[in-house]
Parts: C-alpha cells; sequence; structure tokens
C-alpha cells in the first residue's frame, strides 16, 4: 500500500473539523434527461455553471487543448474533465474544484444540481482509471474526537482529495494530538491527465471510513487507523450511463424483426424447461406468473422472449424470487418502447436500493407502458426512495407505486409523498402500508403536525 501526502492547500480547513456520523452515508443526485445521454461533451456539461463560473468556458478550452490524445483509453472530454478539476487560477476560490469541494462539504444535494452532468462525466473518467490502495496520514487535534467512540462511528470525507507521493515544504505538527491513518482502496491515479503533473498525481473520491484499531496510544499522541467502508461503492451515486441498454434494445429490435423464426436468446448456451412450459401454459396478452421459479440470471433472455414479446404478457410477476442486480439491468433492457407490459411485480423478490436506482432510471426514459410498480417486502431504504421520487420528475406513466413493508424511514416517505403531489407525474396510488395511500398520507400529515 503507497503512502501519500495531503495537499493541504485544497482540503479547504477540512480536518479543523471531522464530519462524524452514526450511520453509513450516501449521496444520490437526481435523475435528470440530460444526465441518461451516453455521450457528454466538456462543453455540454459546464454549461449550467456559467452563470456563477463566467470563466469556465474559456478554461474548458484550454483544457481540451492539453487532452488532445489522452492516455489511459479516456476519451478527451473524459480526460479535459480531471485536468480542469485540477487546474489553478486566481483568486482560488473561484477554481473549479475548490467551489464543487465547498459544496460537497456542505451537504446541501440542492446545491449540487448544475454539477450533475459534469460530475457525472467527471466519475465516468476517473472510474475508467485503475484503483490503487493508499495510506495518508493526518494529524488533528485531539479535543476533535474527545468523548467520541470512534468504534461505532464513521468520518466521512464528502469532497475530492489531492495527494501527492513527494513530501510537503511544511507539515503541521501539534503537541496534545492525534494522527489519523487512513487506508483507501479506491484512489486513482491522474498524473496523466492534469494541469500540473509534479504533484497532487493522485485523487480520492468522497468516500467514508470506518475505525479499524489503535495503532499507539500515548498521554501526547494517538494513531488510529481507519479503513475505507464499501470499497465497491463510491459515496455519491450518479444516474447510470444508459449506452448499453440503448445498443441492446437496439439489438434486440433488430433480432425480434428478421424473416426467419427466432429461438431464445439463450438456447446456444442455457435452457430452463421448467420456466418455459410455466411461460407457455399461459395465453396471449395474459397475467403472467413466476413466482417461486427460483429464477437466476440466466433465465431473463428466456422470460424477455418467451414472455414480454413473443406471450406480449400484461402482468409479470416475479415475486418471491431471490433477483439481484444483475437479473434487473438484463430486464429493463425490453422496458424501452415496449408497448404491452403494464404491471410489473417483485413481492418479495430481495429487491434492495441498487436494484430500484436500475429500476427507475430506466422508466425515467418515460417511453415504458407500464402502469404499475409493485416492489413490495423488499430491502429499500430512504435511498431508494429517493431514485423513486426523483424518477416521477420525468416519467408521466406509472399511475401506481407499490412499496409496502420496506425499511424506508420518514425522509423516504416525504419525498414519495411530494412526488405523489407533484403536477408533472400521473402517479395516483402510492401504498405504504395495508391502509389505503389517501388514509396513510393523512396519518402521516398527522405524525408530522405533531412533532412540529
Amino acid at each position: 500500500m503507497t503512502s501519500v501526502y495531503i495537499d493541504n492547500t485544497t482540503a479547504g480547513g477540512r480536518y479543523d473539523t471531522l464530519d462524524i456520523v452514526q450511520q453509513p452515508q450516501q449521496i444520490c443526485l437526481p435523475i435528470y434527461k440530460d444526465t441518461m445521454n451516453s455521450i457528454i461533451s466538456l462543453e455540454d456539461a459546464v454549461k449550467p455553471l456559467v452563470e456563477f463560473m463566467p470563466k469556465i468556458l474559456r478554461k474548458v478550452q484550454q483544457a481540451k487543448q492539453n487532452c488532445q490524445n489522452p492516455s489511459d483509453d479516456l476519451s478527451c472530454d473524459e480526460s479535459a474533465a480531471i485536468y480542469l478539476f485540477s487546474m489553478r487560477w486566481k483568486p482560488d476560490d473561484e477554481c473549479l474544484y475548490f467551489i464543487l469541494n465547498t459544496i460537497l462539504r456542505s451537504h446541501d444535494v440542492e446545491k449540487l444540481k448544475p454539477w450533475n452532468i459534469y460530475l457525472k462525466l467527471l466519475f465516468a473518467a476517473l472510474h475508467r482509471l485503475p484503483s490503487i490502495e493508499i495510506t495518508f496520514y493526518q494529524d488533528i487535534k485531539q479535543d476533535l474526537i474527545k468523548n467520541t467512540n470512534l468504534k461505532e462511528n464513521f468520518i466521512v470525507l464528502r469532497d475530492f482529495t489531492f495527494c501527492s507521493l513527494s513530501i510537503p515544504l511544511s507539515q503541521k505538527s501539534t503537541r496534545n494530538r492525534t494522527i489519523l491513518e487512513f487506508k483507501c482502496h479506491n484512489a486513482k491515479l491522474i498524473e496523466r491527465h492534469i494541469f500540473n503533473s509534479d504533484k497532487n498525481e493522485i485523487i480520492l473520491m468522497p468516500t467514508q471510513f470506518q475505525f479499524a484499531k489503535y495503532v499507539d496510544r500515548r498521554n501526547d499522541l494517538d494513531i488510529i487507523q481507519l479503513e475505507e467502508y464499501n470499497k465497491s461503492s463510491s459515496l455519491i451515486t450518479l444516474p447510470v450511463i444508459f449506452k448499453q441498454i440503448r445498443e441492446s434494445i437496439t439489438s434486440m429490435k433488430k433480432f425480434t424483426s428478421t424473416v426467419t423464426p427466432m429461438n431464445t436468446l439463450s438456447d446456444a448456451f442455457y435452457r430452463n424447461s421448467k420456466l418455459e412450459r410455466q411461460i407457455a401454459s399461459h395465453l396471449l396478452h395474459s397475467q403472467m406468473n413466476l413466482t417461486y421459479q427460483n429464477l437466476s440470471v440466466n433465465d431473463v433472455p428466456i422470460i424477455i422472449k418467451q414472455a414480454i414479446i413473443d406471450k406480449q404478457c400484461t402482468k409479470l410477476l416475479l415475486d418471491n424470487n431471490s433477483l439481484n442486480v444483475e437479473f434487473i439491468s438484463i430486464l429493463v433492457l425490453v422496458l424501452p418502447n415496449n408497448t404491452t407490459l403494464q404491471e410489473l411485480h417483485f413481492f418479495g423478490a430481495n429487491i434492495d436500493d441498487k436494484c430500484v436506482q436500475i429500476l427507475a432510471q430506466a422508466l425515467a426514459f418515460n417511453n415504458s407502458s407500464l402502469t404499475l410498480l409493485g416492489l413490495n417486502h423488499n430491502s429499500i431504504t430512504d435511498i431508494g426512495a429517493q431514485y423513486l421520487a426523483e424518477m416521477f420528475n420525468t416519467n408521466t406513466t406509472l399511475t401506481c407505486l407499490q412499496v409496502r413493508s420496506n425499511p424506508i424511514r420518514k425522509k423516504g416517505i416525504k419525498l414519495l409523498l411530494n412526488a405523489r403531489h407533484d403536477p408533472r407525474n400521473n402517479l395516483q396510488q402510492l401504498i405504504f402500508s395495508k391502509w389505503s395511500s389517501i388514509n396513510f398520507e393523512r396519518i402521516f400529515k398527522s405524525i408530522c403536525h405533531l412533532e412540529t
């Protein structure tokens, strides 16, 4: 694991205080039509920023001029997005990195809205770079964590952190101090894509850490080791890129329009005779009941081809199957431009927030005939509720959403209730419990009134 040094000139006083929380955090950025394009130019990505950053277009031009032949298989726009983030100009507080990091540290998701497209491009570029493991150290005053049980809490770094392999000119050192040793697994080496390759050649994306162990404890010095939490997932969750979905849909249309008879999409690799017999027993334009089928990701092409395309089912029940992200990611390929499927049910189907993210972003295209989405008895939290609420910014076909018996708390319920009253969509039924949506809404409003 490589030891690196923090560039405190870009930290913005982050370590003067610590962002300590009791539960793991996740920042979910809203879904917008502009973020659904698979190809984004840097010029388009910064358009929402011009109003408060008048110099930005000129800086974009400079960045792209220096990224004409980028390394690491990045596009010119992706490399330039990193280059732009690393650029410095006077005054410092007008630099892109300074403004964006300040907003990220403010916890204000609303202020992040204009940055949504740029962040998508920046994250796409960074995720294409190989990850490296690093360790960095930070001195803090002991009283910052006095009376805090770090073993049961998380330290959140909400902004981007620049690191260097070279030792800074000066390091603060105080008496009665604590040294935090951060072990990170997803840092990115960006030296081929930055303004000054002599320093800040490593970047750490927003993330969070949990207590690992005490390395040393003395009267005047504590050394505490912290490990990156949830190594496979970023603190900030962005709308996914739909290039593969669109390409797959196009391929499927070409495939289904051929003159020769179609075999199942998975004939050459996989067969499930029981599932195929179950689908064959249903009539055309009927309710397709595939509950308790022990479905796997290999079964999705069979369901798409035989149940949705051939049988043109109007209602698909996938209840009580242990589904996963891969299953949902393939299933949503058939939703755009589908004109027959009206109801999709996932009762007790192991649907979590990541599955909901894929579903919500596919349905945000607003080109599906689906009117009911059933997600009862799953593992959806406030994070998933936010994905669903944001989906209704653009979706106007869904009229009923069922999320009964999910661990959605007050924050998520409020987001969904706000979506229910948003005139931009046609959501008529929002079902949280065995009560009707109207009665539950009245009860919830009464609870909120009592709390205030």
